[in-house]
């Protein structure tokens, strides 16, 4: 709309000039308010009494994505598509009828069909002896506000919780803790199909599941990510949940897996994502239980580019991995959906639901500046996407974190552990050192690559846990071909690290996980030089 013809509608509602002021000046004022209502950040629309838009200026076309021709001369009501709103007009009409302005929060639908949630004040314009002569809105975007403070309050119920959970955890623990040794007696002193064997038995399982509730609110109360982060690649953590799932799927649940990415890494506790995928994947199952379906799990990449996408991701523009979790089944209805991820929410029976499963995962996921969506409608299946922010090229900040550290020569090392998220991190890393490394999970495997060519093989990094073989077992199996051959350990558990078991397995040095990088490139050093001796 030209500057002349916005001049023209407003001298329209100007029911006499004010002849003291000259029209030079006067015309000079009028394109001065233009000017400042185009540029304005706010969107200002003029409506005359039949509700037909007279007027909006830029910030409007860029907000709606309606330009001032689409709009001038129409009704308002072409902003909304709800046959709904025609109620609330009325009611703001009405209003205005009453008061001079009214101040709300309304759902709107761009031209592109997206919504975004608006704040607008409606004004009225009075010409002579107080008669309405129309109306002016001004309109501001408070979509992302609007995000931020879900997230506010969000993460203000978390904390109250953390503070609840810190409280009182440790000492309900300290309350099973006798609960459970003397129902394990009580069960002792009785045999099979004696009454108070079954009562014995459960008080039992109730302890447990009063365990299970206290270490998932033990979870919620972390204010701080896991202290042993890692870099690993997801997919590891998918295949290995969907193996442990299959065995107890139902016959009628069909499950498809897509793993699009396959080097998508990311820095965090494994045990922490495994909670994640595994508590979204029950939910899937459970919600299907009745009628069977399809559970579908897939792993892409997803790049948040600007602030926008966060209507439907509240995360920073960025690189994420993108998982994506979806049944066909029974679906969660529209009111109770935004309460989800509530803690002690569920829509289960107490025997069967706590309402912190999904809590606990969106604690997971925040935390690392990721966000989980829930997105579904009664009767058609449910979708849980999750957003995890993506290590773009962790060989390179791995590498920058080595480079004042002293390199390998190329040596190479034999790594030995079960869990291929821990191979994974621990490859990367001495890799990044300067060393070769030949990686397997399994004991047996490690005695064969081994037999092919000890003398190739400069150290070993054995996991002292390993399942299927005992490490004395394979300790004495790999020095009986080599003697003299450096073996370094490692374990999470305390237990097991005493001088005396480390001395009788040959070990040369010890490395208690979580380790840092300075830790692992030191003992690796150590146990190369001792090679000598």
């Amino acid at each position: 709309m030209s500057e002349q013809t916005l001049l023209q509608e407003n001298h329209q509602f100007q029911e006499t000039p004010t002849t003291e002021v000259p029209r030079r000046q006067r015309d000079e004022d009028l394109l001065c308010l233009t000017t400042a209502i185009e540029q304005a950040g706010e969107a200002f629309l003029i409506i005359d009494m039949n509700l037909t838009i007279r007027y909006v200026n830029q910030t409007f076309e860029e907000m709606t994505g309606y330009s001032s021709n689409e709009v001038k001369g129409r009704p308002l009501q072409i902003l909304y598509r709800d046959c709904g709103d025609n109620e609330t007009f009325r009611q703001i009409f009405d209003i205005l009828g009453q008061e001079e302005s009214w101040t709300g929060r309304m759902e709107n639908i761009r031209k592109d069909g997206q919504s975004f949630r608006c704040e607008k004040t409606i004004s009225v314009i009075r010409g002579k002896g107080g008669v309405i002569r129309g109306y002016v809105g001004i309109w501001r975007d408070v979509t992302e506000v609007e995000n931020l403070e879900r997230q506010l309050i969000q993460a203000q119920k978390m904390e109250a919780l953390a503070t609840l959970a810190g409280g009182i955890a440790h000492d309900f623990n300290n309350i099973l803790g006798p609960i459970i040794l003397y129902s394990q007696l009580g069960i002792s002193q009785h045999s099979e199909g004696n009454p108070s064997y079954e009562f014995f038995e459960q008080i039992l399982n109730a302890a447990h599941r009063a365990q299970k509730l206290v270490d998932q609110l033990l979870q919620l109360g972390r204010k701080n990510a896991s202290e042993t982060p890692i870099v690993f690649r997801v997919h590891h953590i998918v295949k290995e949940c969907l193996k442990l799932l299959r065995p107890s799927l139902p016959v009628s649940i069909h499950c498809v897996l897509d793993l699009a990415v396959k080097d998508g890494y990311v820095l965090a506790e494994p045990a922490h994502i495994h909670q994640v995928i595994m508590n979204l994947c029950t939910n899937a199952i459970q919600a299907m239980r009745k009628t069977g379906g399809t559970l579908t799990i897939r792993l892409d990449a997803l790049s948040i580019e600007s602030v926008r996408n966060q209507n439907s991701f509240p995360v920073k523009p960025g690189k994420y991995l993108h998982l994506t979790v979806s049944d066909t089944g029974h679906g969660i209805p529209v009111k109770i959906i935004n309460k989800i991820f509530d803690p002690f929410f569920t829509t289960r029976s107490n025997s069967q639901g706590t309402g912190l499963g999904l809590a606990v995962a969106n604690n997971i996921v925040t935390r690392l500046g990721g966000a989980i969506v829930a997105n579904s409608s009664s009767g058609h299946g449910a979708t849980f996407d999750v957003l995890l922010p993506r290590l773009d090229n962790p060989v390179a900040q791995i590498e920058q974190r080595c480079a004042h550290l002293e390199q390998g020569e190329n040596e190479r090392i034999l790594l030995v552990d079960y869990d291929p998220c821990v191979i994974d991190s621990i490859r990367l890393a001495l890799e990044c050192l300067g060393y070769q490394v030949t990686a397997c999970l399994h004991g047996k495997e490690a005695l064969y690559i081994f037999d092919s060519d000890p003398t190739e093989i400069d150290l070993g990094l054995i996991n002292m846990t390993l399942p299927e073989i005992s490490i004395e077992g394979l300790t004495a199996s790999l020095l009986e071909r080599r003697p003299t051959w450096p073996i370094v350990f490692f374990s999470r558990n305390q237990e097991i690290m005493s001088t005396q078991r480390l001395e009788a397995l040959g070990a040369r040095a010890f490395l208690a996980e979580p380790f840092h990088l300075e830790q692992l490139a030191q003992t690796i050093k150590m146990g190369l030089a001792s090679k000598e001796h």
